[in-house]
């Protein structure tokens, strides 16, 4: 299948390419799932990818991945897809679907506004390890965190220097940008996106996605839902109209999103129930003795 689940809160997963997040995908390409499906392609590409003049191509059809969720984990995956096919010469679409018109909603308040982007990447792994309860993520997170992921914090972090985020390390152990301002991971983010010329539809309500009736065998899926005017243009009303796009491969980046979970059931994925990790406890003050 060419279904991927992405956990919301980890962007270094989705710069390790996908390697270990879904229970749906059985390519046997394990560091990199969804290269089967743009692998059959090939052209000489530009910068911006996702507008191709299909003149330029050999096959004038270009797959297309679809990613549901416009937050920090989305945003990388979209960036690492279409950075890596670029760097080899893959023609392919990329696009993002938020659901609201404010994506990376999450880093802005993040860290009080300031976003707090990694622990200090000089400790170990163990090190860091023991900040993650033992049955709350801290096994999960072996993998990701080894060096042997391909993949470490340390490069992260270098993703973000490199694309115009200087940080700094408080004596907590918290890796802040120097300006104190989460805009500032929004902004390289965004900057990243549009670059690569990876689509942002806002506003699209996904409802579902389904294996397409149009060529059986194929495998390809539809992505639908509503949207405020057609997807692809922008609008100003706040009507909402059916829309669907089809897809090669889906990447399902909802986070918590309940709606993200019921999707990912309906093709097939396993969801264990989750439980609180992050919560707010209101403790009442008590009275001497």
């Amino acid at each position: 299948m060419r279904f991927i689940v992405l956990n919301f809160a980890l962007m270094m997963i989705s710069l390790r390419a996908f390697r270990p997040i879904t229970h749906c995908q059985t390519s046997h390409h394990h560091r990199r799932p969804w290269l089967p499906f743009f692998g059959s392609y090939s052209t000489s590409l530009g910068s911006s990818p996702n507008n191709l003049d299909s003149s330029s191509v050999e096959s004038s059809y270009v797959p297309h991945c679809v990613i549901i969720g416009g937050g920090p984990s989305g945003y990388m995956t979209g960036i690492q897809l279409s950075t890596y096919l670029t760097s080899i010469n893959k023609p392919h679409r990329v696009t993002i679907l938020e659901s609201t018109n404010t994506p990376l909603k999450k880093v802005l308040i993040s860290g009080g506004g300031r976003c707090n982007l990694l622990p200090d990447t000089r400790l170990p792994t163990q090190t860091l390890l023991l900040g993650y309860p033992l049955t709350r993520g801290r096994k999960e997170l072996i993998s990701p965190l080894s060096p042997s992921s391909g993949v470490t914090p340390t490069d992260v972090l270098s993703w973000f220097n490199v694309n115009g985020v200087d940080t700094k390390i408080e004596v907590d152990g918290r890796t802040f940008p120097v300006t104190d301002d989460s805009k500032t991971v929004r902004d390289a983010l965004e900057r990243a996106r549009s670059r690569l010329g990876v689509n942002l539809e806002l506003g699209v309500g996904v409802a579902g996605v389904k294996l397409s009736d149009e060529e059986p065998g194929s495998q390809r899926y539809v992505v639908h839902g509503t949207c405020k005017g057609r997807v692809g243009m922008s609008s100003e009303g706040t009507g909402k109209s059916p829309f669907s796009m089809e897809a090669d491969c889906v990447v399902l980046a909802t986070g918590s999103n309940r709606g993200g979970w019921d999707i990912a059931k309906s093709v097939g994925c396993s969801v264990v129930e989750p439980v609180p990790s992050l919560f707010t406890l209101r403790l009442e003050e008590c009275g001497a003795g």
